[in-house]
């Protein structure tokens, strides 16, 4: 039904949410009940998805999360596209927090991270190699530039697209 469409719209955002503060942005299957619980302070109740399963509800968010089979265990992850954008923010959070202006060097832009996230960037989950190629994939977020003789890390200036956004719409 068209109650149960947006109810597993908001279950969509609020999975991100629960995601986005796991540890590498997973949750074993089995736990993942009692930490929506934890989280949000209610019962997940697939009926009201319109569903028997959990599983079910997940099949349906597919642009949000992956339920994968890790040895014997699932495991529940953010889509990689969440995941970019998951991480994205982040890291435009850390460079704004600790680079300000001038941006945020790239040979410290993994410490940093680590430090305000507490956990490492997760490079292996995004498919990157090493920093530079990560932060190619986050262009929406940040950017790559040289400051005097060191490559800086610094968050993409929305406010052009914004102004443009503000002026399609008159």
């Amino acid at each position: 039904t068209r109650e149960e469409l947006v109810r597993v719209n908001v279950f969509a955002k609020e999975v991100t949410e629960l995601l986005r503060k796991s540890s590498n942005f997973t949750i074993d299957f089995t736990k993942f009940i009692p930490a929506y619980h934890q989280v949000f302070g209610r019962q997940c109740r697939v009926s009201s998805y319109g569903v028997a399963k959990l599983a079910e509800v997940f099949e349906c968010i597919p642009n949000t999360v992956e339920v994968l089979e890790v040895g014997e265990e699932r495991v529940v992850m953010l889509s990689q596209a969440r995941l970019v954008e998951a991480v994205g923010e982040q890291v435009e959070n850390v460079v704004k927090q600790v680079g300000r202006d001038k941006g945020l060097p790239l040979h410290v832009l993994e410490s940093e991270y680590e430090a305000r996230v507490g956990q490492k960037l997760p490079m292996a989950r995004l498919n990157t190699r090493d920093v530079t190629e990560m932060v190619d994939l986050l262009h929406a977020y940040v950017r790559l530039g040289k400051y005097d003789t060191e490559e800086v890390v610094t968050p993409v200036d929305r406010s052009y697209i914004k102004s443009i956004g503000r002026k399609a719409c008159l």
